[in-house]
């Protein structure tokens, strides 16, 4: 399992400032919103799921990215740059080998839901 707090600093941080979408004090709830999410899809350990077609630390379906890249990123011209800029040499296979695209959509899922972050409660 790779170490929670290593993930958070050294990808979840760097993408959400890379995507630019949580200012202020909606930052530490994408944090760990992204964080929670990993953890509960695949304790950060599964980069492909077993019996199914979820992938990444954040098992997103094939189904979902291709959804959010076709119709959501389109249509956020500051997202398809970041997500270009996150994107590596294979147009394939980024959700298991490229830990800050699968990060960036994850969290591009959650910002494609109308309803606003729930408040961090500690």
């Amino acid at each position: 399992m790779l170490v929670p707090s290593t993930i958070l600093q050294l990808v979840i941080i760097p993408v959400i400032d890379k995507l630019g979408i949580d200012m202020g004090d909606m930052k530490p709830v994408a944090h760990a919103l992204l964080l929670g999410t990993a953890l509960t899809e695949s304790n950060l350990n599964a980069i492909k799921q077993v019996h199914g077609p979820a992938q990444g630390l954040w098992q997103m379906e094939p189904f979902t990215e291709d959804d959010l890249l076709y119709n959501f990123i389109k249509a956020h011209t500051s997202l398809k740059v970041a997500i270009s800029v996150l994107r590596s040499i294979w147009p394939e296979q980024q959700l298991p080998g490229n830990m800050y695209y699968a990060a960036a959509m994850c969290r591009i899922k959650y910002y494609s839901v109308p309803e606003p972050l729930p408040s961090l409660s500690l």
